[in-house]
């Protein structure tokens, strides 16, 4: 597992340098010798490097900031570079519009009920029973085989009767081709209802 630390306190001001260390008085250079050239003297820079440090980067970022500000303002400046800087904004912005779907959505395609074994005994176009008709008028009622096994569409002509109210000879009588049609297991039979008189 990995062990934190925690860093060490900052110097006590990054602006303040400390004082120059005073001169041993026990040991006294007289007057007229010379220093020579290859000590190095002691600055107060060379006793606190860390603000020697900051002083450094603070004046590396303030010169890069603002020689980045005068080159991208001498770059727009320009005019042609301006134009070719707009130019591909259009062409990127055309581009996204027409990778990700900038268009309309297409409309859905209407197809009707599938899996409907057509009857032959409705020879004009009738509105499905429920909503859209009154309850005594002709209609077409769709009931599907949900047995796994084919059946007959005269096998449907009871739930017929019992959902519409409408007796068995009249519904037989009306649906004389469909009723020895078959239908497959998940298809629906489409049973034409009579107009109740």
């Amino acid at each position: 597992m990995t062990e934190f630390r925690a860093p060490p306190p900052p110097p006590a001001s990054f602006t303040d340098t400390p004082e120059p260390a005073a001169e041993p008085t026990t040991n006294p250079v007289p007057e007229n010798t010379e220093v020579p050239a290859s000590e190095p003297t002691q600055t107060a820079t060379d006793q606190n490097p860390s603000a020697d440090k900051m002083q450094a980067l603070k004046s590396l970022f303030s010169s890069n900031k603002e020689t980045f500000v005068e080159t991208s303002k001498s770059m727009l400046a320009s005019k042609p570079m301006l134009i070719i800087v707009a130019a591909v904004f259009v062409v990127g912005v055309l581009l996204g519009a027409l990778l990700f779907g900038g268009g309309e959505t297409p409309a859905p395609v209407v197809q009707g009920l599938q899996g409907v074994v057509r009857n032959p005994d409705i020879t004009q176009p009738l509105k499905r029973c429920g909503r859209e008709t009154e309850a005594s008028s002709a209609c077409v009622l769709y009931v599907m085989n949900h047995a796994t096994y084919e059946k007959l569409a005269r096998d449907f002509f009871e739930v017929a009767v019992s959902a519409m109210g409408r007796s068995n000879m009249l519904i037989s009588v009306d649906n004389v081709r469909y009723a020895n049609l078959k239908i497959p297991p998940g298809y629906f039979a489409e049973i034409k209802i009579p107009a109740y008189k």
